[in-house]
């Protein structure tokens, strides 16, 4: 559809969604009820951001995934973040059911098992180690992570586990870790089986040679410097993935076993990824869809290692069927196929997490959350690995499905709402409204994406796309005008020649649009 024609229909387009619309207000009085009825018995339930940098988006996502917890007995909370740096806060909450314990002690005895964090700010603390610092060191996260643990303390006290239901997990499910991810792999296999770990060492010598950038390694590939190392990398998860029966028997593993086998997986494609950076530059899309597959892998590991889990647990009477919760970004929540230029065939398609969900899980056993916003501030950098500035974000485009949701905010005098686009309820399907909403979201119209970088000078190329929202997700939340997510203040900022400007931020004009 010409935007020209879009435009016209935009007064009606409105008034239907409007009518659709409900005050977040409203939901987050009735404990979500409307969002809860729509997700049905769905596994996989997804909750996007149209920025890395909003705090109302954080803050709305955590509310609506702790009812889920309480509620509706979601399982683990699996976040666009590092694996190794999740753990420690898996851990800390008290996700694992047992910490490890080397087997190899003094004199064959099994030694005393490792302490996790003994805080949260111990727990967050290697959050601070990679750029973006502030996407989850910060105060809604650290908030969230608080609930948590108070949540599955309770759960103990109350005598609910480990038969009843897991303790709640929070996961990574990122594959920029390749380093320190190979380091949790020997690390573990050093307490478990040193002749293994000897092997680990051996596999990952060479991408060792490159410290803590992965990028350092595919320029050398590049350059001839180096050989590939993926076959390397394949052996060595394929060595620890035959001995997995045997692991998984040794006393107190808990989720080590499951964490070292996943930090195996994200080298093997961490080196796919950084190798395919640098040398397949064909296509854009290449190192995306490994990203993205990467990350619905982990999903469905993580799901089967909790059914397993619960499995042998000593009252288990039937069948556990684990349920998650997904935080990223919309460009990976919402299903790729939406995007008006996606091609009809897969060849050369750019993928996304909400995509590979519901074809692997099926529409019943998905739920698809977006989130978008008009204008406000967002906290960015101008560039990858660059200094956060707390930003003004322009207001949305007359075209966009933002502009139209703000005026349907206009329209309803409600700062922040949402719209049901699709329900898996046996019981309550979509009303009149919401199938009339769902329709007249289904146009191609641009949506914007700010993820850790943010250009206003040339918005339109850097940010927006063309989507069909309705085919993208299969609820929508909008906040009309949002502001910076809050990092957690520090003392002093563990990556190297990196500042925390955080702690300056009150004495800032407000009037200042900080660049």
């Amino acid at each position: 559809m010409a935007f020209g024609a879009a435009s016209s229909l935009r007064r009606s387009v409105v008034q239907t969604a409007a009518a659709a619309s409900i005050p977040f207000s409203q939901l987050r009085a009735s404990q979500f009820e409307n969002i809860c009825r729509a997700i049905g018995n769905a596994r996989v339930v997804c909750i996007g951001e149209e920025t890395h940098g909003t705090e109302e988006f954080y803050e709305i996502r955590a509310q609506i995934t702790k009812y889920l917890i309480e509620k509706e007995g979601f399982d683990m909370v699996i976040c666009e973040g590092d694996f190794p740096q999740f753990y420690d806060l898996h851990r800390y909450v008290g996700g694992t059911s047992h910490p490890i314990r080397n087997v190899h002690g003094p004199g064959g005895k099994l030694a005393a098992p490792q302490r996790g964090a003994a805080s949260v700010p111990e727990a967050m603390r290697r959050l601070r180690t990679r750029y973006p610092v502030w996407m989850w060191h910060n105060i809604v996260v650290r908030d969230f992570v608080s609930w948590l643990k108070k949540f599955n303390d309770n759960l103990s006290l109350a005598g609910e586990q480990p038969n009843s239901r897991p303790a709640v997990g929070i996961f990574g499910m990122d594959i920029y870790s390749m380093r320190q991810s190979a380091h949790e792999v020997i690390s573990y296999l050093e307490q478990v089986d040193p002749d293994l770990a000897m092997q680990a060492r051996h596999h990952y010598e060479a991408l060792s040679n490159f410290g803590y950038d992965p990028q350092l390694y595919a320029r050398a590939l590049l350059k001839d410097r180096v050989d590939s190392q993926q076959k390397h990398v394949i052996a060595m998860l394929t060595k620890l993935l035959n001995e997995e029966l045997r692991l998984s028997a040794l006393p107190g593993d808990g989720d080590e076993l499951f964490s070292a086998a996943e930090n195996a997986r994200i080298v093997k494609d961490a080196e796919e990824y950084y190798r395919k950076s640098y040398t397949d530059i064909i296509s854009g899309h290449v190192t995306w869809n490994i990203r993205d597959t990467a990350m619905v892998d982990f999903i469905d590991h993580a799901l089967a290692h909790y059914d397993k889990r619960m499995a042998a647990a000593p009252s288990s009477s039937s069948k556990y069927r684990s349920r998650c919760v997904v935080w990223a970004h919309n460009s990976h929540i919402g299903d790729a196929r939406s995007y008006a230029d996606a091609p009809s065939t897969s060849q050369a398609a750019q993928i996304s997490v909400g995509q590979l969900v519901r074809e692997r899980y099926g529409m019943a056993d998905s739920f698809l959350i977006g989130q978008l916003m008009h204008t406000g501030t967002v906290r960015a950098s101008l560039q990858w690995d660059g200094q956060a500035y707390i930003m003004d974000v322009n207001p949305s485009l007359s075209s966009s499905y933002e502009q139209l949701l703000h005026q349907v905010s206009v329209e309803t005098a409600h700062p922040s709402f949402g719209v049901i686009l699709r329900s898996n309820g046996d019981r309550y399907g979509l009303s009149k409204a919401e199938e009339a909403a769902r329709n007249a979201l289904d146009e191609p119209r641009l949506e914007r994406f700010i993820g850790v970088q943010y250009r206003k000078e040339t918005e339109l190329q850097s940010h927006y796309k063309l989507c069909r929202m309705a085919a993208q997700f299969d609820a929508v939340i909008h906040v009309d005008e949002t502001s910076a997510i809050r990092m957690i203040p520090t003392a002093a900022d563990l990556r190297p020649g990196t500042i925390d400007y955080s702690k300056w931020e009150h004495i800032a004009d407000d009037s200042l649009d900080v660049e």
